[in-house]
């Protein structure tokens, strides 16, 4: 049986972007609706739709994960492509450096300080997943995927709700 996210092929193109030389602020609005555009795994911008075909959005990102990693079991000569993995910290590691910066500016108020602190457990989780499909690749031990999926499934909770309360409180600024 194959849906969507089957056979999703995470060799995907990465672009780079050379800064412009001019003045930068920081766009509250922008940031909310980004932010819900992630929770809701759409893109209300229309950027994806303009530049990219049948690709995922936001949250439901997750979803890719899934099917792959039981590709991996069914293929135990198949080793795990590490980079989405690390795509996923780097996305964690950002929104942690956005809230750092939004405190440091006073967007948010240092009564939700608390949400930094989780979100850096976040990105120890989406660290530990990484580390152990590097140990997968070493020992080609089926059980330490389902230790991956067992992460995944408590990463997208947290993720969501951590996101949320993000959320709620950028649209305080707004």
């Amino acid at each position: 049986m194959t849906n969507k996210y089957s056979n999703y092929d995470f060799n995907h193109k990465t672009y780079l972007y050379k800064l412009k030389d001019c003045e930068y602020y920081f766009d509250t609005l922008k940031l909310a609706n980004l932010l819900e555009d992630y929770l809701n795994s759409c893109d209300s911008t229309d950027y994806k739709s303009k530049h990219y075909n049948n690709k995922f959005y936001g949250i439901e990102c997750y979803k890719l994960f899934y099917p792959y990693l039981m590709s991996i079991i069914s293929n135990s000569d198949q080793f795990i492509d590490l980079r989405s993995f690390v795509f996923l910290i780097d996305h964690k590691k950002i929104m942690l450096l956005r809230i750092q910066y939004m405190l440091a500016n006073n967007y948010l108020p240092l009564k939700i300080k608390s949400l930094e602190d989780e979100y850096r457990k976040l990105t120890k989780q989406c660290e530990r997943i990484l580390l152990l499909a590097i140990k997968y690749n070493n020992t080609k031990n089926a059980e330490i995927i389902d230790k991956i999926v067992n992460y995944l499934k408590l990463i997208v909770t947290n993720d969501f709700s951590l996101t949320s309360k993000l959320l709620d409180e950028t649209r305080k600024l707004v």
